[in-house]
């Protein structure tokens, strides 16, 4: 698919706009597109971005930072580390938690994050909570259901799933729009105090 045909996914897409939206932000593809769909999109006003730090290591979350101010953002940091060693991954290593052979450490992080976001939206007064699934996996209902049992009442935008993007798409969009990437991967590949 051309960068034209995604675009014109996004432009014949209908969406309410947004004032104010606090965003998951980690700095890669999906969160990085998010800013520039809220704004070119959404027209939303502000940005709070919000990195929630679960052990990705401070390399991850710098590089996140450099995205962020080359996107015109600021993200606010929220150390979750003993919270989420202590509370979570101690308890789901001592149920010996897996998933088909598989850590849950990546989808524990997801309700943490969205409880920490959800509660700056709250506090910052957003009309909106955003986050970047892509709609093949889980991660899109352990962040809204969150997001909705924390702030309710909040509306919650996933624009990667809601506008149907392939990563191909992304990428081509990001390249038009001069959005910064350099994540290039067709998978997961996250980093935990795990």
């Amino acid at each position: 698919m051309s960068v034209d045909e995604a675009l014109k996914k996004i432009e014949t897409t209908e969406v309410a706009p947004c004032k104010k939206a606090a965003l998951a932000y980690s700095g890669g593809l999906d969160s990085s597109l998010c800013v520039e769909l809220l704004r070119r999109k959404y027209g939303a006003e502000e940005i709070v971005a919000i990195t929630v730090d679960v052990g990705q290591g401070q390399e991850e979350i710098d590089n996140g930072n450099a995205k962020a101010k080359v996107l015109g953002i600021e993200p606010i940091l929220i150390d979750a580390r003993e919270e989420f060693t202590e509370q979570w991954m101690a308890k789901a290593i001592q149920a010996n938690s897996d998933y088909l052979g598989y850590p849950v450490s990546t989808s524990m992080t997801r309700q943490l994050i969205a409880r920490k976001v959800a509660g700056i939206a709250l506090e910052r007064g957003c009309d909106a909570l955003v986050e970047g699934s892509t709609g093949k996996g889980n991660d899109q209902y352990r962040m809204h259901n969150v997001f909705t049992l924390f702030a309710p009442g909040v509306r919650v935008l996933v624009p990667v799933r809601d506008f149907d993007l392939t990563r191909e798409e992304e990428e081509q969009i990001c390249t038009a729009w001069g959005v910064p990437v350099t994540e290039f991967i067709r998978g997961g590949d996250d980093r935990t105090m795990w």
